[in-house]
Order: structure tokens, then C-alpha cells, then sequence
């Protein structure tokens, strides 16, 4: 879950700090897209681009060192981010040597008519997480052929560890929705309602356009949402979700119980290479 703070400032890093235990610096996270930076160089290296963006810089391992640190007001409550939905297809786009990996599909959800942000499903995870996955279980799987035998059918070996879906989104939705049925005040076309009323025909649909349109008098449905959220245990992060299934039967004969299950599935994959 991830927070964020409006900038109030940038503050340039130190370079002897960018620089501090570093043999090396890069361009790009990738090894095949990046170029190596001069070092003795790296004081003239400029920090921003045209538009104020910093420009970024790598170690040799891919990870992003920090040129500058941003300073924010403590006193304006955290907010969770929304997503790009225009890159979205970027997260889930399959390299071109995926041939035989299955199409990922996605389906992203606009935030208040704002078009171009807002959250995302889709029915397995980021492209870049597919990798780590099949190798984990290149590990892990039993190495016994796994064929059940149903009717007369054979099936064939699955891996044990199966990535079903991705969701990102803001949990303030889960603070407003309430339990049960889905509620949002301004989902619930409570305004539409009562329009749709000056065109009813029966005394029932009367008086349920009535009551709708009291509803509107007391208060208006994105008023309401504004009241609930403004409190400041609302939790504003922005959630990213992956949800996997795990076939025991998959998985080699010591590794299925509970100890597994619970274990760090980082620290589970260094233990069996």
C-alpha cells in the first residue's frame, strides 16, 4: 500500500551521498537499455529535464539511487494515488519471447469521470512479476509428473503456484462502501431518481421520486462522500493486490504443510536453489 504527500520542495542530494559506495552509475534499470556513466563526470551530470523532472540515475544491480529529497507538510493528511490508466497496458504487456504464456486481460475504471485515472482489474499480474513466478517454481514443483487421472482423462502437470488476478485501487472505497452490498453515495443515482420522477406514472413511482428527492434536500450524494472521507482515520493508500492459488499437490513432498505456506516466499526460494 503506497502514500503520498504533495511536494512542497525539492531539495538537490548531496553528491558525495548519490555517489557513497558506488563502483558505478547507470542510465537505465535494465541491462540491455542503459548506458554507464562517467564518474569523475557525474558533478556536471544535470539533475532535472526541460519539463523539472529528475533525471534518474541507477547502481549496477538496477536499483534507483535518489538525487533529490522532497519536503512536505506534515499537516495535510496523505492521499492515495491513482493510476495512469493511459500506461496501464505497459504493466501487463508480455514480452515478445512469451510465446506460450497466456494473454493477460484488463479492465480499468475511471475515478469520478476524471477518463484518464482511477483503478485497474485484471485476471493475472504485472508482466515483470511472471519471471520471479515461473522460477520460483522451477524450485519448488514436485519433480514427480503430477497426471490425474478423471474419467479416463489425463490432465497435465500445472505449476503449483498460479497467479489469478491484480487489482489496484484507492481503499478510501473500501472506508465509504460499508459491508455488504456495494453503497457509494455516488453510485447509487440517487439524483437521477428523483429527475426520473417528474416523468412516473403510478402513485408508487411517485412516492418512491419523493422520497429520493427528500434524500437531496437533506443532502446531495457527492456531499455525502465529502463528509465521510473528511476524517483523519480514513485510510487514503493506494492498494495493489495480487491474489495466487497454490496446488499442494504441485509442490515437493516437504514443502506441503503450513510451515511452507507461511514462510517467506523470498527467503523459500534462496533456501531451495
Amino acid at each position: 500500500m503506497e502514500r503520498v504527500r504533495q511536494v512542497v520542495r525539492w531539495s538537490p542530494r548531496p553528491i558525495r551521498d548519490v555517489v557513497l559506495g558506488q563502483r558505478s552509475l547507470w542510465t537505465h534499470a535494465h541491462p540491455f537499455e542503459r548506458e554507464q556513466i562517467d564518474m569523475d563526470a557525474f558533478f556536471d551530470y544535470p539533475l532535472e529535464d526541460d519539463q523539472g523532472n529528475e533525471i534518474p540515475v541507477y547502481t549496477a544491480a538496477g536499483n534507483r539511487i535518489a538525487r533529490r529529497i522532497a519536503s512536505v507538510d506534515v499537516n495535510d493528511p496523505p492521499f492515495g494515488g491513482l493510476m495512469d490508466l493511459r500506461h496501464i497496458n505497459e504493466l501487463f504487456s508480455l514480452p515478445d519471447d512469451s510465446e506460450g504464456r497466456k494473454p493477460i486481460n484488463y479492465t480499468v475504471y475511471p475515478q469520478a469521470g476524471l477518463q484518464r485515472y482511477g483503478h485497474f482489474q485484471a485476471d493475472g499480474v504485472m508482466a515483470n512479476i511472471i519471471p520471479l513466478l515461473e522460477e520460483i517454481n522451477d524450485q519448488v514443483q514436485d519433480e514427480e509428473p503430477m497426471e490425474v487421472n478423471e474419467g479416463g482423462r489425463i490432465f497435465e502437470r500445472r505449476p503449483p503456484i498460479i497467479a489469478t488476478s491484480t487489482q489496484g485501487y484507492n481503499s478510501v472505497m473500501h472506508f465509504t462502501r460499508g459491508k455488504g452490498a456495494q453503497h457509494h453515495d455516488a453510485q447509487l443515482g440517487l439524483v437521477t431518481a428523483a429527475l426520473a420522477g417528474t416523468y412516473s406514472l403510478t402513485d408508487a413511482t411517485n412516492r418512491t421520486a419523493a422520497r429520493k428527492a427528500a434524500d437531496c434536500d437533506i443532502d446531495l450524494p457527492h456531499n455525502q462522500f465529502a463528509s465521510k472521507i473528511d476524517v483523519d482515520d480514513v485510510d487514503r493508500q493506494l492498494r495493489l493486490e495480487n491474489t495466487y492459488s497454490i496446488d499442494l499437490r504441485g509442490l515437493r513432498p516437504e514443502l506441503r504443510n503450513g510451515e511452507c505456506v507461511n514462510r517467506d516466499p523470498f527467503v523459500l526460494f534462496k533456501q531451495t536453489k
